[in-house]
């Protein structure tokens, strides 16, 4: 889920969903704008909602991004974002590099750099070429590189320290922007299992 106050003071939330109960269900996004609470006594009412569906399968996670003013999803196969001029879910034309990745987690750091976590191929940071958000140059990092599984369950971008941090069984490595991986968390968390 996202949400933010657009120009005109209207609220703007954006949800994940899902057709069915099955992991791989397809799915989509809900769009709902709210009116300014200030001009209805502070309440949110009279959303309006908009349904952007076709993505299959359905999302596991989002973020938009403020420098290309744009809202990426993951699916555990597929990286697309909202076209609002398009009025479509659109899938990146050029992601050359990424073929066969099982995404788990989407976040991006103050350049618009897109960092996207995987099942099984580590990380991938993606930057829009020219602004674009259909030619991405990928950059793609493994446990050859630091990580300390190619498994990321999740991940976070830390815009003051400049850093992103990778959540793996492992433990928690993280990466700053001028550096290579530091390992500074290493759990052996087996006994949650």
């Amino acid at each position: 889920m996202h949400s933010k106050i657009d120009e005109d003071g209207k609220w703007v939330v954006y949800i994940a969903n899902k057709d069915g109960t099955a992991l791989a269900s397809e799915g989509g996004l809900d769009v709902i704008t709210f009116p300014s609470p200030k001009a209805n006594g502070g309440e949110l009412v009279n959303g309006q909602v908009k349904y952007y569906g076709g993505m299959n399968p359905a999302p596991v996670d989002m973020v938009y991004d403020p420098v290309g003013d744009r809202l990426w999803l993951v699916s555990m196969s597929s990286l697309a974002y909202l076209d609002e001029e398009a009025d479509t879910i659109m899938t990146p034309a050029s992601t050359n590099g990424m073929l066969g990745a099982e995404f788990t987690s989407i976040d991006v750091d103050s350049h618009g750099n897109l960092w996207v976590g995987t099942t099984n191929q580590g990380v991938y940071r993606l930057t829009p070429k020219n602004g674009s958000p259909d030619t991405l140059k990928i950059l793609h990092f493994t446990t050859k590189d630091g990580l300390l599984d190619n498994n990321v369950a999740d991940l976070a971008i830390d815009p003051v320290v400049g850093a992103a941090w990778f959540a793996h069984e492992k433990g928690v490595p993280i990466r700053t922007m001028h550096s290579r991986f530091t390992h500074i968390i290493s759990l052996n968390i087996s006994y949650l299992q």
